[in-house]
């Protein structure tokens, strides 16, 4: 009896302990649960708070930039008598369609014209590095600084080719801009431009480096610029541009605009090349630049290439050579392709004038060059590129060395009379009387009056040299022309018809 008695209190001695461990479990896990929100709930705010420090932090640095940068971004005003000879359309009409540049066009004689725009304070000793066209032509230059001081400037030099100028006045407690290194800068970059739009001085904006090596846009000869979405409106030509650091990297130039306000695409000078025009202005007011003495093109089809017997479109194709110059000395001639100057790949004609313009005059270069398929190693003394290009166009040395196919090209002799008329004086080849609308030579971008120097790189003197080298072309083949044309040669490609 007793052990089954015993047997029932255990029974419910096991029972009543279920009960107590199953309430100990539901409460431990509830508080779990718990804990994992309160923990979910802690990591959100921790995200939010890290987010919220991140961009405290990027404003922080923006403050900073302003400034560190504002004082050295001053204000210039200009200000000239409209002469007669001045009265001119306003080469930046597209870029900066806008009144502050109208002042200076289109105005009476007599009258007193007024522009503005900005300029970067680049040395203590009172530099200021700005754009040409800011004060082109002016007879009076004001600068206001950014504590309020207006001080009257003097031009020290300017180069219209790139166009950048240095002003000076003569103030003291100046604050130079730090100089940054614009070949570091990367696309995706945070960028700051500074300037005075519409008179507005001290503005601020902010964006990225859109792109680098922007060129052919008209604005200058030499053109490799920095694209940026920061907003730079007209006024803002000659203000800084500058990177996270605060660093100049850049002169604000221009806007592609067609309303006459940004429109998220601005274009500044890379300051790696300003400064070497600031420099030379600086010490000599005047900008040397180098010289090889040739005429060149890009290689524009793979057509092209395949001619030249290149695996890439990279390099440059000389197109004629100036006889007693630097590139005719060292031996260059017509049909090389510049691949390499000192080590540096050449892609493009706008990398290899930029290189050899900064070159000092009187360097030996080591130039690469493709050969009818085979590299060349050419050593070229670099010299002084002559301001009138013009007076080379007859000294273009000797180039190197219609139709039954049907390329849609009319040819006749180039008489005595027709040199004089065309200015083809002392050049030798066929003229082009007619195009054939839309035939494999106008398709190519041949025209009437052209001069065919070479076909397939074989010389023509005559009509009877062109009859014998179009002989030889077969159905689909690419026919490479060296022909002349307003001063400059180039050379064409032409798919033969089937």
């Amino acid at each position: 009896m007793y052990r089954r008695n015993g047997g029932k209190y255990m029974k419910k001695l096991q029972f009543v302990l279920i009960i107590v461990l199953g309430v100990l479990i539901g409460a431990v896990l509830t508080a779990g649960w718990n804990l994992t929100d309160h923990s979910r709930a802690d990591d959100r705010e921790t995200a939010v708070s890290g987010d919220i420090e991140a961009l405290q932090q990027t404003g922080r640095a923006f403050v900073s930039i302003a400034k560190n940068v504002t004082p050295s971004v001053v204000n210039i005003s200009t200000e000239r008598i409209i002469s007669e000879d001045s009265v001119r359309e306003n080469p930046y009409h597209w870029f900066f369609d806008d009144d502050l540049f109208e002042r200076f066009y289109n105005k009476p004689h007599g009258e007193r014209s007024q522009g503005l725009g900005s300029g970067v304070i680049i040395s203590e000793k009172g530099y200021i590095l700005t754009n040409y066209h800011v004060i082109r032509d002016a007879d009076k230059l004001m600068v206001k600084l950014s504590d309020d001081r207006e001080l009257e400037a003097e031009v020290v030099g300017t180069d219209d080719q790139t166009d950048l100028a240095v002003i000076k006045i003569a103030g003291r407690g100046l604050t130079a801009a730090a100089i940054g290194n614009s070949d570091k800068l990367k696309v995706g970059e945070w960028v700051v431009a500074i300037g005075n739009p519409f008179g507005l001085s001290e503005t601020v904006t902010a964006g990225i480096v859109s792109a680098k090596g922007r060129n052919a846009l008209g604005l200058a000869e030499y053109e490799d610029f920095i694209q940026t979405d920061a907003a730079i409106n007209p006024g803002n030509s000659g203000g800084a541009l500058v990177n996270i650091s605060g660093e100049l990297i850049g002169i604000n130039t221009a806007i592609e605009t067609r309303s006459g306000g940004f429109q998220g695409v601005g274009f500044a000078i890379p300051i790696n090349m300003a400064r070497v025009i600031m420099e030379q202005l600086v010490e000599s007011g005047e900008v040397t630049r180098g010289w090889l003495g040739v005429q060149i093109q890009d290689i524009e089809n793979d057509q092209m290439m395949e001619r030249f017997q290149l695996d890439s479109r990279d390099g440059v194709i000389v197109t004629s050579v100036y006889s007693n110059n630097p590139a005719a000395v060292g031996g260059m001639k017509t049909g090389d392709v510049v691949v390499d100057i000192n080590g540096q790949k050449i892609r493009d004609m706008q990398q290899l004038r930029h290189l050899v313009a900064v070159v000092p005059v009187g360097q030996l270069i080591d130039v690469t060059v493709v050969r009818d398929g085979k590299t060349e190693k050419l050593s070229i003394r670099i010299g002084r590129k002559p301001a009138d290009l013009a007076s080379l166009q007859g000294n273009i040395a000797p180039t190197m060395s219609t139709d039954e196919i049907n390329l849609g090209i009319h040819v006749q002799e180039l008489t005595a009379t027709l040199s004089r008329q065309l200015g083809y004086e002392d050049e030798e080849g066929v003229l082009v009387s007619q195009v054939d609308p839309d035939s494999p030579a106008n398709n190519a971008g041949l025209r009437s009056e052209d001069l065919i120097l070479e076909i397939d790189r074989n010389k023509i003197t005559d009509v009877a040299d062109y009859e014998d080298a179009t002989r030889h072309i077969k159905p689909l083949d690419d026919v490479l022309l060296l022909i002349r044309r307003s001063g400059s040669t180039r050379f064409v490609v032409i798919k033969a018809p089937k």
